[in-house]
């Protein structure tokens, strides 16, 4: 039996009060030191020395000293000729890292497709103490006796559970990740790090879950665009098997610098194991890694709705340092885009770093060393950023925010520590971080969000600005007091706003810059004609737009295609109803980006009537995007897409599959077993295809019994197709009252898939009836059943049901489902709906209120935002002033 020294046998320190590891060993709380235990007939006590603690912090011995200590290769040896050749090798290597392994697998772009997006690179590594590896334990008693029994501590619910994984639980504990705002998407890898209660959170990259800066250079014109960022995420665990579960998750945590993201997920059916990041695993050259991810998206995998993950072996090719610092794992590995985020394990299955790049035309990636994710998970304040004054009920006040990223909830203590610029002396950085701003005053920091926000005691100037020196103060999951870089924000006067920090272009241009965009526009300079037509596709005018059709019509035929890709949007933008018919022919372009960009249009636009032009690009490099453009026509576009299945090219025949899968009708069927008789290797996409279509069927009379027997069947996939079936048949008024209670039951059904069909169904068949239950159903965390509740309140057109979607505005989970939905019902219904949520405390809703208000708004709407205008909030500001522009022109007339 095993049992524990009574004290330390390094500074004899009682070991009473010791802590438990995973392990099974115990660390001292003096010194630090990790003891193992040992068999009762054996008093000597093995031990194990850990990394410092805080305990030790201050004495522990140099990080140099520690690594040639612990680590059997040999030690880095500096000299003159090997530094100039390191560096020169950085620098070659930073231009070759021109392919980032992450979200480029499904990334596409509506807006910024003209531009050149700016490649993703290592990440900059921070100045921080380096973290030395754990030691090895002792394997037993030095008498060679049999190994001593490891006591198992209770299972921490906060952290990872120690311990390899098999290659199953591997596999199930990595993820896909989709990411998209709009028509703007992109997809990755990822995998669960902690499961807390039913939270569970997933780690992948920055760079997957936030779209690419756009910049166009015109002579002279530097021009950095501007790309919303990504506002829903989606992560699908065990994806590619029966088990898939689709959810989606919240960004709660994020490091450009370090290209880290962290995402949490709630609702996980039977969560998977998290991959152990709590070891420390010694890197060696050579030694052999697994990564686990989904190269090249949903295209390696186009049978299946989410690609199944791929396993990739490789080796440790070398340790990339900054300073002392464990900088970049280098693997020879065959990364691929759509890999980023991926975890990397060793043979034991413990994480050794995070999949983040390669460089192009190599064998050679990159994964992001463990410690760098222990930090992001400390939490994080960004220096502060703008402040904007605002004035309500005759009361003025200045506000300041800062970006929070705090996964976990660690931070404490946030403070801002402001004065006036020109009194204070600013802080000087040391070795450890920033200084202190001495000599300030200091407000507590709210958090909300991902921003941290506070009321500043100052008086604004009643004209000009004021420059005051600001500093965050906070205190991270260590322990440890943190103080931010210090910036000096500008204080505007009340009715005035201060210069936002970065691009704003969602503002509409001012007067004076659109005379400006139209000379630019008709001159001779090709970049100042490509900056102004991309300026303008963000920013449309709210007047003179007949003058600038005018002007883009010469660009559509430019030499250069950047510019007529950003013609074809700019067009589309002041001219969204006959854009269209105007840029159909430019499908013809010989160049890619022109195409993609007219496909966005014709997707954002839909009209069947080029369904016939769209359908003649359903092959090669614009197969995928036709194929969208023809699922957004709907229904419509079937009897175009139909006859393509008997077409020779079987790339053809495959998007023709996907389009029918979700635009089906009954009269697809037969076509469809034709093609499966035709083409039996093509099979599993065929019947995949006629589950969806016939699943859209309308039950006969002779279906119904067997139907009904469904709906009570204990195999969840024949419940589920037997409900939407009846959510496809038109009610019957002589069996309502049998079916309704059967679909409300099913609205507890263990399945997902079911529970969201009966909702559908309950809406068709109970009508106004069912609002009640389905707005009790719109409570709680559930965002598939929600989405398909919308939709079925959405069908009833009842007042009360558009108001309890209106409400799921406030939920991050539901905003843009319930923001698309209110886009389709009466205007007059939604903008009285939504108008009481323009005062709500969340900057997110108000900006999605906005948003909805700019499609359906009317006379109405223009008092609530022009209040909310005046309040000159820097967050929401944006889309206020869009929507107020929008709504004038729409209810006042204006060039159109």
């Amino acid at each position: 039996m095993a049992k524990f020294p009574r004290d330390c046998p390094e500074c004899h320190t009682p070991l009473g009060k010791a802590r438990v590891l995973k392990t099974g060993n115990v660390r001292c709380s003096e010194c630090d030191f990790v003891i193992a235990p040992v068999r009762e007939d054996d008093d000597s006590g093995a031990r194990i020395q850990a990394k410092p603690g805080p305990a030790r912090t201050a004495a522990k011995p140099p990080v140099k000293k520690q690594r040639r200590e612990e680590d059997d290769s040999p030690p880095v040896r500096k000299g003159n000729g090997l530094l100039i050749g390191l560096v020169c090798g950085g620098v070659a290597l930073g231009l070759l890292l021109l392919l980032c392994a992450g979200g480029g697998a499904a990334m596409y772009f509506t807006r910024s497709q003209q531009a050149n997006v700016a490649a993703q690179q290592l990440a900059p590594t921070q100045q921080v103490m380096a973290q030395a590896p754990v030691g090895k334990p002792n394997p037993g008693p030095a008498n060679g006796g049999p190994p001593p029994v490891v006591p198992q501590p209770p299972k921490d619910p906060i952290k990872a559970d120690g311990g390899a994984l098999p290659l199953a639980e591997l596999k199930a504990a990595s993820v896909y990740v989709k990411a998209r705002s709009g028509d703007l998407g992109s997809s990755g890898s990822g995998f669960v790090f902690r499961a807390q209660g039913d939270a569970v959170y997933v780690v992948t990259n920055h760079h997957v879950v936030t779209p690419p800066d756009v910049r166009i250079i015109g002579p002279g014109r530097p021009f950095r665009g501007f790309v919303a960022p990504f506002s829903e995420f989606t992560v699908v665990f065990r994806s590619g098997t029966p088990q898939e579960q689709s959810l989606k998750a919240v960004l709660v945590g994020d490091d450009k610098d370090a290209d880290l993201a962290v995402l949490k997920v709630t609702g996980v059916n039977d969560p998977p194991r998290p991959i152990d990041c709590t070891q420390t695993p010694k890197l060696v050259e050579t030694m052999t890694v697994l990564a686990f991810g989904f190269p090249f998206g949903a295209a390696l995998d186009p049978k299946q709705k989410n690609p199944a993950i791929t396993v990739t072996k490789g080796t440790v090719s070398s340790l990339r340092l900054n300073g002392e610092e464990l900088s970049d794992v280098q693997l020879s590995l065959d990364l691929n885009p759509g890999n980023s985020g991926g975890p990397v394990v060793d043979e034991k299955g413990t994480l050794i770093g995070v999949a983040v790049a390669k460089i192009k035309n190599s064998n050679i990636g990159y994964a992001i060393p463990v410690h760098k994710l222990d930090r992001l998970m400390e939490g994080r304040v960004e220096p502060p950023g703008p402040v904007t004054t605002s004035t309500t009920q005759g009361q003025t006040q200045v506000r300041a925010i800062a970006r929070v990223s705090d996964p976990l909830g660690k931070l404490r203590n946030l403070t801002l520590l402001y004065g006036p610029a020109d009194e204070l002396k600013p802080p000087t950085r040391g070795k450890d971080g920033w200084e202190m701003l001495a000599g300030a005053k200091s407000s507590p920091l709210k958090i909300e969000a991902a921003v941290a926000a506070t009321v500043l005691a100052l008086t604004p100037p009643t004209k000009g600005s004021l420059n005051i020196l600001a500093q965050v103060s906070y205190e991270n999951g260590s322990g440890r007091t943190v103080y931010t870089e210090p910036r000096t924000l500008t204080v505007a006067a009340p009715g005035t706003n201060a210069p936002p920090v970065g691009p704003n272009p969602t503002v509409p241009a001012a007067p004076e810059d659109l005379t400006g965009m139209l000379a630019d526009l008709k001159g001779a300079d090709e970049g100042a004609r490509l900056r102004a037509a991309s300026l303008l596709a963000l920013r449309p005018p709210a007047e003179r737009r007949a003058e600038f059709k005018q002007a883009l019509q010469p660009l559509l035929t430019s030499t250069d295609e950047l510019t007529r890709a950003a013609a074809v949007r700019a067009l589309a933008a002041c001219d969204p109803k006959d854009a269209p018919a105007a840029l159909v022919k430019l499908l013809d372009d010989s160049s890619f980006l022109v195409r993609t960009a007219v496909f966005d249009v014709l997707k954002e636009r839909p009209d069947v009537q080029y369904a016939g032009v769209v359908v003649a690009r359903l092959s090669g490099t614009d197969a995928i995007f036709a194929s969208e453009v023809l699922k957004a026509m709907g229904p419509a576009a079937e009897p175009t897409v139909v006859p393509l299945l008997k077409s020779r090219d079987s790339q053809v025949r495959f998007q023709v599959y996907l389009i029918l899968k979700e635009i089906g009708s009954a009269a697809s069927v037969t076509p469809l077993n034709e093609a499966l008789r035709a083409n039996p290797v093509e099979g599993p996409l065929v019947r995949s295809a006629l589950t969806s279509v016939r699943e859209r069927v309308p039950l006969t009379k002779e279906e119904w019994p067997a139907a009904l027997e469904d709906l009570k069947s204990a195999d969840a996939t024949r419940r589920t197709y037997a409900v939407r079936r009846v959510a496809a048949t038109p009610p019957v008024a002589e069996r309502r009252a049998d079916l309704v209670p059967r679909l409300e039951s099913l609205l507890n059904d263990q399945s997902a898939e079911a529970r969201a069909a009966a909702a559908k169904a309950l809406g068709r068949w109970a009508g106004k009836d069912a609002v009640p239950t389905l707005v009790k159903r719109l409570d709680g965390f559930d965002p598939t059943m929600h989405a398909e509740t919308m939709d079925a309140l959405a069908e009833t057109k009842d007042e009360a049901g558009v108001k309890a979607i209106a409400k799921r505005l406030t939920d991050i989970h539901d905003r843009a489902k319930a923001s698309k939905v209110l886009r389709t019902l009466d205007a007059g219904v939604v903008e009285k709906a939504v108008l009481p949520l323009l005062t709500s405390t969340d900057w997110m809703t108000r900006t999605e209120v906005c948003k909805v208000l700019g499609e359906v708004g009317g006379r109405d709407s223009i008092e609530p935002l022009e209040k909310l205008a005046k309040e000159n909030d820097f967050m929401s500001g944006p889309a206020t002033a869009q929507a107020l522009a929008t709504v004038k022109e729409r209810v006042g007339g204006g060039d159109k």
